[in-house]
């Protein structure tokens, strides 16, 4: 499969649900990490060439997304020692932004173009390895879905800090955008 092509679909297919005033998260969230696989290619694809599901990692299908979920933005470190195999436990794969908010600020900033639509998720998408029980921080601290009180609006994973999950590895740090 051509996941150059892919990508520009799934970028196309934003252009048309933007256009549309269609709202379904659900359908927003399988494009925006369609995107995400075929933009990132390799370790996201399978080996069919599609696009690989993360969530709810169990220890059956730990050793074959291991390099695809070791390359995303942040893995905490519970999620890290259940990855290497030295803790028991379920892993979760988490947009660190929701996916909502992410659809919300796409319509109200309306890119219209393949090339606006790729740096606007540049920008804001975010994935995070944690655990099922990280998870269910973000619930207590009611952020599961919406971002934390006192976040100062720049991309990043304001809701991780605020419900204390920290960061063990991953492609990006944690950063200051809670205040």
């Amino acid at each position: 499969m051509d996941s150059i092509r892919l990508e520009l679909a799934c970028l196309e297919h934003l252009i048309i649900y933007i256009d549309s005033g269609e709202r379904s998260s659900s359908f927003f969230r399988t494009l925006i990490d369609n995107w995400n696989a075929y933009h990132r290619g390799g370790h996201f694809l399978n080996r069919n060439g599609g696009p690989h599901w993360f969530n709810r990692v169990t220890k059956k299908d730990r050793a074959k997304l291991a390099p695809a979920l070791e390359q995303m933005d942040i893995v905490s470190p519970r999620a890290a020692a259940i990855l290497d195999g030295r803790v028991e436990g379920v892993i979760v794969k988490d947009h660190a932004i929701p996916s909502a908010f992410i659809r919300d600020r796409m319509l109200a900033e309306r890119p219209s173009t393949p090339d606006q639509i790729r740096e606007f998720l540049l920008s804001w998408y975010r994935l995070g390895v944690i655990t099922e029980d990280e998870h269910k921080l973000l619930d207590d601290r009611d952020c599961r879905h919406t971002m934390p009180p006192g976040w100062n609006g720049a991309p990043g994973f304001a809701r991780y800090v605020y419900a204390g999950i920290e960061r063990s590895r991953g492609r990006r740090k944690l950063d200051d955008s809670f205040a």
